[in-house]
């Protein structure tokens, strides 16, 4: 899916005619709302988008499409998702392409350091890092810039090259390229299966009784767990269990303006509110922040793992940057039919110590495919 984002005061040629060209070529196109679904130009004309903010998901996202003009620069650049979104797709090699004043949000979120890059004029100060080109649409890798409103058709032309799979820039691109969609079609096989489950009540009794028989929960004086949402396998009994046996008890919550994740110490469930997207959340006070502790463990939750480790998350790396910051013991939580043979990973992707499952529980070893049944 490509999704093109817009913000009040939006340029309309530089947004709509990429999004026409892409649509003639056949290709997934969203606008999306940042701050309401009925979004108006910089010149008065008002569209409705077809999703808001909110809806937007990286599972499926091949291309993000950041328009220029102003006021809308400065208020895309408001959006904790727009920004948390671009970082996704700097990070995983999807696509990121941004015309006139819009490349510098690239530049202020420190994307563009290493890469070429043009801009409207005026605005090349705020591209940090970057090596300013003098083409009027330039591609370095993923990222794509342009010049501004005069050079728009041939914006979205480059891009409805790039995304049917012309003009990319070497062999590795196009590796990273095949691997996200890789990860993308999984996610939703698995996401599709898991949502299916029918004895759901039953799985998360016996996925209980395993957790707690680990030796290492039995050992553990901190336990970080996330808050199930969805058709994730129940964690709250788990939380309250962890309460009752007097462990420090942590939950996370996700600071989607810069793309980390920190675990705070509750009391009880009751400290918990739902955040933006609905999932419980812990209030961020400082004093109650994990910050490192011994014998801590940490539940994290999956799509799909290995009895290797390997994980399968939901593509915001949340899990991957917190462990790589606070190097903890992990558990991959899942239903037993969330295992598989093998999954695609990449450098950052952090394996777990443990598996647990509904029917079984393995501990991880990386140069094994099976695991180690305990």
């Amino acid at each position: 899916m490509i999704y093109v984002f817009l913000a009040n005061g939006f340029e309309e040629i530089e947004a709509l005619a990429p999004v026409d060209i892409l649509r003639r070529a056949e290709q997934e196109v969203k606008t999306v709302g940042v701050g309401d679904k009925t979004i108006t130009g910089s010149h008065g004309i008002t569209v409705t988008a077809d999703i808001e903010e909110k809806d937007v998901t990286t599972d499926d996202m091949e291309m993000m499409i950041l328009p220029g003009g102003m006021p809308g620069t400065l208020n895309l650049e408001k959006s904790p998702i727009v920004t948390a979104c671009a970082r996704y797709c700097a990070a995983n090699g999807v696509y990121l392409a941004a015309i006139c004043a819009a490349p510098s949000i690239l530049g202020h979120l420190g994307l563009l350091e290493g890469r070429e890059a043009i801009c409207f004029p005026g605005f090349e100060g705020e591209l940090k890092g970057a090596t300013l080109s003098e083409k009027p649409v330039c591609v370095d890798g993923s990222i794509i810039t342009a010049k501004g409103m005069g050079v728009a058709t041939q914006f979205g032309l480059t891009l409805a090259g790039l995304i049917a799979g012309h003009g990319r820039q070497d062999s590795r691109f196009d590796s990273e390229r095949g691997l996200m969609t890789e990860k993308a079609a999984l996610r939703r096989r698995m996401q599709s299966l898991r949502d299916g489950c029918s004895d759901r009540e039953a799985r998360d009794a016996r996925l209980l009784r395993s957790a707690l028989s680990l030796p290492v929960y039995q050992k553990a004086a901190a336990v970080l767990c996330y808050v199930s949402f969805g058709s994730e396998a129940d964690t709250k009994a788990l939380l309250r269990q962890s309460l009752l046996d007097g462990k420090s008890v942590f939950v996370p919550r996700c600071r989607a303006a810069d793309g980390e994740m920190d675990f705070y110490r509750i009391d009880s469930m009751d400290d918990l509110s739902p955040g933006k997207f609905g999932i419980l959340e812990p209030p961020a006070l400082p004093e109650r922040r994990f910050q490192r502790a011994e014998n801590a463990l940490c539940f994290v939750p999956g799509l799909a793992f290995t009895r290797s480790g390997k994980r399968l998350g939901y593509g915001k790396g949340y899990y991957d940057t917190f462990l790589n910051r606070i190097p903890v013991c992990t558990v991959g939580l899942c239903y037993d039919f969330q295992l598989a043979e093998d999954l695609p990973t990449e450098a950052h992707d952090k394996p777990v110590s443990y598996i647990c499952t509904d029917r079984g529980l393995y501990r991880c070893a990386q140069d094994r495919k099976d695991g180690l049944k305990l």
